[in-house]
């Protein structure tokens, strides 16, 4: 299996796989409280191996008519979610570092979970998400807080489960540079500098400043916040946002043409 699908990390025996669990029950309760309309269609950008995407059409979707595409940069783990065979489903080829224009309008629901802390350009992931989902569709995005003491005990966790577990990012003095701003409440995104296209990490991910430029640039689009929610006690958070309806007779939610023809035109 590979090492990075999400397989491994929900079914672990292990701290870690407990608040990965916690997390993909809030995001079944977040869509299940959230106005999903009847039909439509719905986009996991970094879908893995097809895990969450197909626990998540089971779970919230089986009354509902819905087609299903999923997003990651890994075409390894892309054969892997095909090998599945879910139905209604398609999985494609996406970098989140890149201008993803063909995708606007695209999806009624855009959902982002344990991606966006690993991108290297969190900001232009953001905007493909946005301009991915269509006018009057819902954006739900939700991230590790790796923060206060959530993070801190995640950062001294992890030693218990392995050693040496953060070699591939920082010299032991940094670590304990880290540990200090941790305590301090201190900003910790200067520990990902240089930026990088791709982190394993989530070190060096400050949820305070993610979350700032979120609200931020889904506000000045005009979005609206449908809610906040924590799960885990505190340790992941999930927003869920309306991106602004327009006249229907400009934009129909759910599109005389299928989504799926759309987006085969625009990936030839």
């Amino acid at each position: 299996m590979h090492e990075l699908t999400h397989e491994r990390t929900y079914l672990r025996k292990d701290p870690s796989g407990l608040i990965h669990r916690a997390r993909l029950s809030g995001a079944i309760r977040l869509l299940m409280d959230l106005p999903l309309p009847g039909r439509g269609s719905f986009a996991e950008f970094g879908c893995s191996n097809g895990f969450v995407l197909d626990t998540l059409r089971r779970a919230v979707f089986p009354w509902r008519e819905y087609t299903f595409t999923g997003f990651d940069h890994d075409d390894e783990l892309l054969d892997g979610a095909r090998a599945k065979g879910l139905p209604q489903t398609e999985f494609h080829h996406l970098d989140l570092n890149a201008d993803n224009a063909m995708l606007t309008d695209a999806f009624s629901i855009v959902f982002c979970v344990e991606v966006l802390e690993h991108v290297g350009d969190y900001t232009a992931a953001i905007r493909t998400l946005y301009r991915a989902c269509k006018p009057g569709g819902l954006i739900v995005i939700g991230v590790p807080n790796e923060t206060g003491w959530q993070g801190t005990m995640k950062f001294l966790g992890r030693y218990l489960l392995r050693p040496n577990p953060y070699t591939d990012f920082f010299d032991q003095q940094s670590q304990r540079q880290y540990l200090l701003a941790l305590l301090r409440g201190a900003p910790l995104d200067r520990f990902r500098l240089p930026v990088r296209r791709l982190w394993h990490q989530h070190l060096g991910f400050d949820t305070r400043v993610f979350e700032g430029f979120l609200r931020a640039e889904m506000f000045a689009k005009e979005a609206k916040l449908l809610r906040r929610m924590p799960t885990a006690l505190g340790c992941n958070l999930f927003w869920a946002f309306q991106k602004p309806a327009v006249p229907p007779l400009m934009h129909d939610l759910e599109g005389n043409q299928s989504d799926a023809d759309q987006l085969r035109l625009g990936f030839r």
